[in-house]
């Protein structure tokens, strides 16, 4: 299949151009991919080169980028959304007197890592490296956490 095919499947068929962090949710070290038309892909290896962003030694790191994707199915914990269906994102909305800090805060108390997305909500982007485990924990932190309001 070749990758410009890839944008006619699923939800990249509404889109002419797909771009994907390899180190985001697939846990690799660094990594994009563009695909789009083979005129795009033209320009975008142009601007590249322009500023600067072509290495003669990123094979290595192409070769983690495609072990993350050999294993991204495996890997990546599947949370359904109501407005986006499937993603690795979690945004927790902070409503009713309850601040991103406070929140916040208290997973931290909990070596629970978040991140704040802005002034209402929190971002948590599962990875490879967070198991099932790991998301129990999360679920009942907040647990307690909504308990004591």
């Amino acid at each position: 299949m070749s990758s410009y095919s890839l944008l006619n499947t699923g939800l990249a068929s509404f889109a002419d151009s797909v771009q994907m962090c390899f180190s985001k949710g697939l846990g690799a070290p660094v990594g994009s991919i563009v695909v789009g038309p083979k005129a795009f892909i033209d320009r975008a290896r142009h601007s590249q080169k322009a500023l600067g962003g072509r290495w003669r030694q990123s094979g290595v790191l192409a070769a983690a980028a495609h072990v993350a994707l050999d294993h991204a199915e495996a890997t990546i914990k599947k949370v359904y959304s109501k407005e986006n269906e499937i993603t690795n994102m979690v945004l927790i909305h902070c409503e009713n007197g309850v601040s991103v800090q406070q929140l916040n805060e208290f997973f931290q108390k909990h070596d629970i890592l978040a991140m704040t997305s802005d002034a209402r909500r929190i971002r948590m982007v599962l990875n490879w490296n967070v198991n099932d485990e790991n998301l129990e924990t999360i679920v009942q932190v907040y647990k307690k956490f909504v308990a004591q309001l």
